[in-house]
C-alpha cells in the first residue's frame, strides 16, 4: 500500500485505481528454483493430460496401465506447445462429458487441478510485472484499468507458453509479451483516428515529445521542433499529429455553460430524416389510396386538398368548376374519404 501511495504522485498526477491494482497482487516475489518447479508441474500435469486424451481414444495402446509423463528436458517446439494445450482443452470437456468417476476421470481432474494451481500462483506473483509495465503507456489512449486488464490476458497467454528451457526468467518472458500486447491495445482500441501498429513507435515518440515541448515551451510546438526533439521527418509528423490531438465530443458541454456541442450546432429549422421518410411515405399511401377512386371524386378530393400540385379549393370552387352544388361536393368528399380510410386499413 505504501507503493500505491507513492505511485499516486507520479508526475503530479493522481492514480486512485492503483489501490484498487496493487491489492489484487502479491508482495512477494518468486525464486527461481519455486518458479521452474511451478513451471515444471504445469508442463509436467499437460502432458500426462495430452496421454491420458490418448488413453481415452486407443485404450489399447496403453494395455490398461496409466500413461507416464515424458521429461521435459529438452525445449518445447511451437508445435508440441500447440498440441499440448489443445490436450488441456479436449481433458477438460472430457471430464465434462464424463458422469462415472473412473480411473481417467480421476487422474484428469487431478492434473487440472494442479495445473490451475500452478498457474494461478505464477499469475499472483508477477501481477505487480504488469503494473510496473502498464504505467509507461498510461495517458497514450487507455486508463490504467484497461491496461491492467489487457496486461492480465498476456501474463496468462505468456505463462502457457513460457519455457525455462529457454534460459529466461518468466519475468523477462513476460514483459517483452506484455509490452507488444499493450501497444496492440493501444493501437486497437486507444484512439478514434486508428493508427496503424508499424507506426505506434513514430505516435508514442511524437506524443512525449509534444508533452515535453510544451512543458518547456508553454506553448503547442511546431513541426520543425518536434523534427528536432524526435528526429523523424516533418512528412512524418504532419501525418502524426492530427491522430494525436484529442477529439472533443459533441456531446461534451461547453466549457463555461451546460450547453453541449450538438445543442449549437443542430439545425432546429430543418427535418429530420424520419419525419422526411414518414412524409414521403404518407404522399405515397394517399396517392395510391385515391388511385383506387371513380374519377369525379378523385377530382374532388385533388382540389380540396391539393393533392396534385394544385391549390387547395373550397366547396364552392370546386362545384363552379365541376357544375354541381355544393352540398353535392361535400357529400362526395365523404364517400371518398370513407373508401381511401377502408383501403388504407385494408393495406
Amino acid at each position: 500500500m505504501r507503493q500505491a501511495q507513492q505511485t499516486k504522485t507520479v508526475s503530479g498526477r493522481s492514480f486512485e485505481d492503483l489501490d484498487f491494482v496493487f491489492a489484487q497482487t502479491v508482495t512477494t516475489v518468486l525464486t527461481a528454483e519455486h518458479e521452474r518447479s511451478l513451471i515444471e508441474t504445469l508442463w509436467q500435469s499437460r502432458r500426462r493430460l495430452a496421454l491420458a486424451v490418448l488413453w481415452s481414444e486407443n485404450p489399447e495402446l496403453f494395455h490398461g496401465l496409466p500413461p507416464k509423463p515424458i521429461p521435459h528436458r529438452e525445449p518445447l517446439s511451437s508445435g508440441l506447445m500447440r498440441r499440448l494445450l489443445d490436450a488441456e482443452k479436449k481433458s477438460i470437456e472430457l471430464v465434462a462429458e464424463t458422469s462415472s468417476e473412473g480411473a481417467l476421470t480421476r487422474l484428469m481432474k487431478a492434473e487440472l487441478d494442479a495445473i490451475a494451481l500452478a498457474r494461478q500462483t505464477l499469475f499472483e506473483h508477477n501481477l505487480r510485472l504488469v503494473v510496473w509495465v502498464a504505467r509507461a503507456f498510461l495517458g497514450k489512449g487507455l486508463d490504467l484499468a484497461d491496461l491492467f486488464q489487457e496486461g492480465s490476458i498476456v501474463l496468462l497467454r505468456s505463462i502457457d507458453r513460457y519455457d525455462p528451457t529457454r534460459g529466461t526468467r518468466l519475468s523477462t518472458f513476460a514483459s517483452h509479451s506484455i509490452r507488444l500486447g499493450l501497444v496492440r491495445a493501444l493501437t486497437e482500441r486507444g484512439r478514434h483516428i486508428r493508427v496503424p501498429s508499424y507506426r505506434m513507435r513514430e505516435v508514442i515518440d511524437t506524443t512525449k515529445a509534444r508533452g515535453q515541448l510544451v512543458s518547456r515551451l508553454g506553448r503547442e510546438p511546431t513541426a520543425l521542433e518536434l523534427e528536432a526533439e524526435t528526429g523523424l521527418p516533418t512528412s512524418s509528423i504532419d501525418e502524426i499529429l492530427p491522430a494525436i490531438r484529442p477529439l472533443a465530443s459533441i456531446d461534451a458541454p461547453i466549457a463555461g455553460s451546460s450547453i453541449s456541442l450538438s445543442e449549437v450546432l443542430s439545425d432546429t429549422g430543418g427535418s429530420s430524416p424520419y419525419d422526411e421518410l414518414l412524409e414521403s411515405e404518407t404522399i405515397e399511401r394517399t396517392r395510391s389510396a385515391l388511385s383506387h377512386l371513380p374519377s369525379r371524386e378523385q377530382k374532388v378530393m385533388a382540389m380540396r386538398y391539393g393533392l396534385k400540385g394544385t391549390e387547395e379549393h373550397t366547396y364552392e370552387d370546386i362545384g363552379r368548376t365541376l357544375g354541381l352544388s355544393r352540398e353535392r361536393i361535400r357529400q362526395l368528399e365523404k364517400s371518398a374519404r370513407g373508401k381511401m380510410r377502408t383501403w388504407l386499413v385494408a393495406s
